[in-house]
């Protein structure tokens, strides 16, 4: 048996290739499925988030989905030309505009939802019950780890950054010759 630190040198062994090498092979199984019904996998989310509760904001769909707001005025603007959503205010709130299912975003619940159950049984096909107990806790101890990390460096005044963000560190690291230097050592380089 492998030590710890071994599986982590370990490329095509370490938790997070292989957890990112399962998300992508769930969303291609997924988005094969899904185009048949003119869904990608991220109007999966704010449909499945709507059938759970509809009629919330677009700021809380996108904090619910987990996307920052143009991706989710994006992805709402698609399901609402696909005639899945609409756009109402409530009475007694004119501020805010609400997104609501239409009865054709309803009935693609029960559509939608036996493709991904049946994602997940191939998924797990000739996986024991033990073991998928196992990896259930194993990443639900990875994902409250990495949740406190993450805690703790915004704590620092640290932010997650935009992508649009990460381009220009890195295209003005780039000009400044600094690719690859990291921060740390370039305020001690200044000084």
């Amino acid at each position: 048996m492998s030590n710890s630190h071994d599986l982590l040198l370990n490329d095509k062994k370490r938790i997070s290739f292989l957890a990112k090498e399962a998300v992508k092979a769930y969303s291609r199984s997924m988005q094969i499925r899904l185009i048949e019904h003119s869904v990608s996998i991220g109007h999966r989310l704010f449909l499945r988030a709507l059938w759970e509760k509809d009629g919330q904001t677009q700021r809380e769909l996108a904090a619910n989905v987990g996307v920052m707001e143009p991706t989710a005025y994006s992805a709402l603007r698609a399901l609402k030309k696909l005639g899945y959503i609409t756009r109402m205010k409530k009475e007694g709130d004119r501020k805010q505009v609400y997104i609501y299912l239409t009865e054709e975003g309803k009935k693609l619940k029960d559509v939608l939802m036996p493709l991904a159950e049946d994602v997940s049984k191939k998924a797990l096909s000739g996986v024991t019950a033990e073991d998928v107990e196992a990896t259930q806790r194993t990443l639900s101890a990875i994902v409250k780890n990495l949740q406190k990390d993450e805690v703790e460096l915004l704590n620092d005044e640290r932010r997650v950054p935009s992508t649009r963000d990460v381009s220009k560190v890195i295209e003005n690291r780039h000009r400044a010759g600094e690719a690859g230097v990291p921060a740390k050592s370039r305020s001690k380089k200044a000084r």
